[in-house]
């Protein structure tokens, strides 16, 4: 398999539900149309999928449960990068691990959860961050401001907001720019970051009434961080004065944080 069909893969898993055509959508199309093993792949996410409604229903997954999972699938994600980079990518033996390994988790604890314990309390906050760094990543219009000058990129949104985000760099990441965005009933500050196919979303907003429990908590010199993860992407967020910061990204978003500069 070529890097153009390990990119192109990407793509289409991660646009799975999203309805925006952007033209690195429609070029990755183009190419499954042409592309035997390509399609080959897609066919068997859909089976897999399909064996996955089969075995879970509609009984809503715990949230250790999916926690280990998620963790256990970012690992395996992590190994593969490693993998492809020593030219030994395979997306499907991946895949298929990853399925076997969420049925064998959750075969073993899902029962005992739905008759103990009940259903789990959904918090939206990861969630609905990972989906709008999606949805961002797979649309090119979406920066409003182009710009590689925090500095500039922060009075612009001192302009349209409420509250002054200060925005960071990060070293081996280039700011690209950013927009506003609105979510959690507020608007927030949302910069970029990018180097090379890594796309990093950090998030500004009032923290006020946002709800943090289901995150987990990790403690840094002296700084509590809380995380998350979701389709295959990671979150951390933190406090900085009275405002919220949250960094999505498929990177290890730990080592990030620690390239910060205000």
């Amino acid at each position: 398999m070529s890097n153009s069909c390990g990119k192109i893969r990407k793509i289409l898993l991660e646009s799975a539900g999203i309805q925006i055509l952007t033209a690195e959508l429609a070029q990755a199309k183009n190419h499954l149309q042409e592309c035997n093993g390509c399609q080959s792949f897609i066919e068997q996410q859909k089976s897999l999928s399909r064996l996955l409604k089969e075995k879970l229903g509609a009984v809503p997954t715990p949230p250790s449960v999916r926690e280990d999972v998620l963790q256990a699938i970012a690992r395996r994600r992590f190994n593969s990068k490693q993998s492809e980079k020593r030219g030994l990518w395979s997306i499907p033996r991946f895949w298929i691990a990853a399925a076997a390994l969420i049925l064998a988790l959750i075969s073993g604890s899902l029962l005992l959860h739905k008759q103990f314990i009940g259903p789990p309390e959904k918090n939206n906050f990861v969630e609905d961050l990972i989906d709008d760094h999606i949805r961002n990543r797979l649309a090119i219009q979406t920066v409003e401001l182009k710009t590689d000058d925090p500095l500039e990129l922060s009075r612009w949104f001192g302009s349209r907001l409420d509250f002054s985000a200060r925005i960071p760099s990060i070293s081996s990441q280039q700011l690209v720019g950013g927009r506003l965005c609105y979510l959690f009933d507020r608007r927030l500050a949302l910069a970029f970051y990018q180097k090379e196919d890594d796309w990093i979303s950090l998030f500004i907003l009032r923290g006020k009434g946002i709800d943090l429990s289901g995150t987990e908590k990790i403690g840094r010199n002296g700084k509590v961080f809380c995380s998350g993860h979701g389709k295959g992407y990671q979150l951390i967020a933190w406090e900085e004065q009275d405002l919220l910061y949250a960094l999505v990204s498929d990177q290890d978003v730990l080592e990030l944080v620690k390239k910060l500069r205000f």
